[in-house]
């Protein structure tokens, strides 16, 4: 489980390197690839299910903002997923 934990520490690090310090400071990590960082006790911890995606919310108000972002994502390497699971207009799935 160990090595599970240091997985999720690293995919948790690649992403906020990835957005950079600007976008970093309006994101949120939420979702099962944080939940053992919340957790102090290693037993619990271990019990944790870990997943193999990076959840991230960033509040963006207005069509052209959300395309804006969109850009600087695509400018910073992520692209939309091909598993589009919720609508577009709520969310977009990035890698």
């Amino acid at each position: 489980m160990a090595a599970e934990w240091h997985m999720q520490e690293l995919m948790l690090q690649t992403v906020a390197d990835a957005l950079g310090p600007d976008l970093l400071r309006e994101a949120a990590f939420v979702g099962g690839c944080t939940t053992a960082s919340l957790i102090t006790d290693a037993f619990a911890r271990e019990a944790v299910r870990f997943t193999e995606d990076v959840d991230v919310i960033v509040h963006v108000l207005g069509y052209g903002n959300w395309q804006r972002l969109l850009t600087e994502l695509r400018q910073r390497g992520f692209r939309e997923s091909q598993r589009m699971t919720l609508s577009a207009a709520c969310a977009c799935p990035m890698r």
